[in-house]
């Protein structure tokens, strides 16, 4: 739409005035400039990209398979002598006294004389133009089907139909190990058919030789050689369509194994979540075995000790009862001796028997008392026997629980390292399964992402190297806008990523930015950001690279230095 006015600083037609209500701009006048006009061929998709390779092999199938049609289904040597009586006669109608040197100059020499050789050499004429038309059919068919599956090899397949192995970072992803493994395979196979084919070229044109005289001799090994070469081509364009077709399939073969490996995730968390739960009922029953076998233990030694204290006081009592036994068997030997005395001595007077009867009652007494502490202790200490017995008993018991509650205990400690090593192990699974998926979900990306195919056009792709989606263009924006101040017109007009425009248009587009920013009150850096954001919305090819080439092209090198370091540390 055709701009009314036109204010003071901006770039457009002379004669146009300013109004005297517009404030002054901050900014310098905008120079005026020219443009220069750069085509780029950037792949717009990988359809696209498969489609083209796809094109190229039919038409080189098709020309296969016009050539084997017209040229070469009934092919046999025909060379005869009534063919070298045609070969004498054109020689000697053209006047050559040299022999042609090929099956184009032979041709040459017999458009010449056709008319003569119609009438004398009908039949065989149709069979040398069907020779000849062989040769040249062929050779025109052979460097063009090998132009086309090498334009599809190079330009397209082997260039954009990649499995971003890589990527994966060592992981086995069986689709993905599987791609890269037919790439290898298919790459190999079509390296060796043109390897093949270069062979039995220069096979073909030893057999040609020098004249076509050499050409006619080796006729039957030439056929034989065209031979080979058509069953040499399908070898070639049968492993570029199956890597065709196995990139086709490969976005949904990498998000089928993205959703067996989500599921084989859940699935090992909900196992991991169940080893969990064992793990902590048998760490719960292992402590409660420790606390019970803590308590039998404590048991154990309140009883042994016991123990000790009763068969320490049953070995006191039973010292004690033998000296009381003792000192009952001495008031025994006592009564007696006092009573010998007193029955058989009858020189003691009555006062005498007297106290001999005192003492011996004495002497009872005394042993009375002992008797009864003796039938005393002698009950204690079968009490404290029988006590100690129990005791006796109560520890072997109490030993049998103990060995059996640290027997338990061991096998629950072992069940629970075992529920541990396996909730570690699901741990790990569920870890390497994430970071499968998390690898996969970026090779699917990087297929899909439309910004892919503009990378592997500017940059190529390096397998050891990690692929980066984007190339830094918007931060490369960024630090233009902000250094290139009043060289942004120039800047635009030179950009090569940007839909065809003419000089006016161009103009315009300036024009606009310029009037726009002013009534915005924007800055030099605002209107050359927004001026790049408008070609990197319009243009596919936006890349760094370009961007860099242009700002050296405009004595900015500085810039484009700075953009680049800036873009290496990102990296």
């Amino acid at each position: 739409m055709p701009l009314k006015y036109q204010f003071r600083y901006s770039v457009g037609l002379p004669e146009l005035r300013v109004p005297s209500s517009h404030p002054e701009p901050k900014r310098t006048p905008t120079p005026h400039i020219f443009f220069r006009e750069i085509k780029l061929n950037v792949p717009t998709s990988l359809e696209s990209e498969r489609r083209k390779a796809m094109m190229l092999i039919h038409a080189s199938e098709k020309d296969i398979r016009n050539f084997n049609e017209k040229h070469f289904r009934f092919a046999r040597n025909t060379f005869n002598m009534q063919t070298e009586d045609l070969i004498r006669f054109v020689h000697q109608k053209t006047g050559r006294q040299t022999r042609a040197e090929s099956c184009r100059d032979f041709s040459a020499f017999l458009n010449r004389c056709r008319t003569s050789l119609k009438v004398a050499h009908k039949d065989e004429l149709k069979k040398m133009d069907a020779i000849l038309n062989r040769s040249v059919s062929f050779e025109e068919m052979l460097e063009k089907c090998r132009d086309y599956l090498y334009k599809a090899l190079n330009d397209h397949v082997d260039k954009y139909c990649l499995s971003f192995a890589s990527e994966a970072q060592g992981k086995e992803i069986p689709c993905v190990l599987e791609y890269e493994n037919n790439i290898v395979a298919w790459r190999r196979k079509i390296n060796e058919g043109f390897e093949k084919l270069e062979e039995i070229q220069d096979q073909l044109k030893t057999h040609k030789g020098d004249s076509f005289e050499d050409y006619k001799k080796n006729y039957d090994n030439i056929l034989y050689g065209m031979k080979v070469v058509l069953s040499i081509f399908p070898r070639i364009s049968a492993p570029l369509k199956d890597w065709i077709t196995a990139d086709e399939a490969y976005s949904r073969k990498l998000q089928d194994a993205a959703n067996n490996l989500i599921k084989r995730k859940l699935e090992n968390t909900k196992e991991a979540r169940k080893t969990q739960l064992r793990a902590g009922d048998a760490v719960h029953q292992m402590r409660q075995k420790t606390y019970n076998s803590k308590n039998v233990r404590k048991k154990l030694s309140h009883v042994v000790e016991e123990k000790k204290y009763l068969r320490k006081r049953e070995l006191g009592l039973m010292e004690k009862q033998s000296n009381m036994e003792k000192s009952y068997k001495e008031k025994k030997g006592r009564e007696e001796s006092l009573y010998e005395d007193l029955y058989f001595e009858r020189s003691y007077s009555p006062t005498q028997a007297k106290q001999l009867l005192a003492d011996i009652n004495k002497v009872q007494e005394e042993m009375l008392k002992l008797d009864k502490k003796l039938d005393f202790l002698k009950d204690n200490l079968g009490k404290v026997r029988t006590e100690r017995k129990a005791a006796q008993k109560e520890i072997y018991r109490l030993q049998n629980i103990y060995e059996r509650s640290v027997k338990n205990e061991e096998y629950l400690s072992q069940n629970v390292d075992r529920r541990e090593r396996d909730a570690e192990k699901n741990e790990e699974n569920i870890r390497d399964l994430k970071s499968k998926i998390d690898s996969i979900t970026r090779i699917r990306a990087i297929k899909l992402h439309p910004d892919t195919l503009k990378r592997l056009y500017d940059d190529g792709y390096s397998p050891g190297r990690r692929f980066d989606l984007t190339d830094g263009f918007t931060e490369a924006c960024k630090i233009t806008a902000k250094g290139i101040g009043h060289k942004w017109p120039v800047l635009y007009a030179r950009l090569p990523f940007r839909p065809t425009r003419d000089a006016a248009l161009i103009k315009q587009d300036i024009e606009a930015f310029d009037i726009s920013g002013q009534k915005r009150d924007q800055t030099t850096r605002d209107v050359a950001f927004k001026s790049l954001a408008k070609w990197k919305r319009l243009s596919s090819e936006a890349s760094t690279n370009h961007l860099v080439e242009t700002l050296r092209d405009i004595d900015m090198s500085r810039l484009a230095r700075k953009i680049e370091k800036r873009i290496a540390s990102l990296r």
